[in-house]
């Protein structure tokens, strides 16, 4: 076993596209709009998670129409 093999087994990284299309759907649903339409850009498995639910899509579209507030990458709501 090389060391390499020996430190991803040390420490394994869960992938994003691992987790159900739900929970996927659900953490992207908090960034802006405009983050959604780049992760839904970068591949196939992300683009269909964009489009089965229709909250994702309406984030959007309310985003794009500027319905929804804008918030800069610096701003935390808490």
């Amino acid at each position: 076993m090389s060391v390499s093999q020996w430190v991803e087994e040390m420490n394994p990284k869960t992938e994003f596209q691992s987790l159900a299309q739900e929970l996927q759907s659900y953490i992207l649903s908090f960034l802006p709009y405009r983050d959604i339409l780049c992760c839904a850009s970068v591949c196939r498995a992300l683009r269909l998670t964009y489009i089965s639910p229709s909250e994702l899509q309406y984030i959007v579209e309310l985003g794009g129409q500027q319905l929804l507030p804008v918030l800069d990458n610096h701003t935390f709501i808490f």
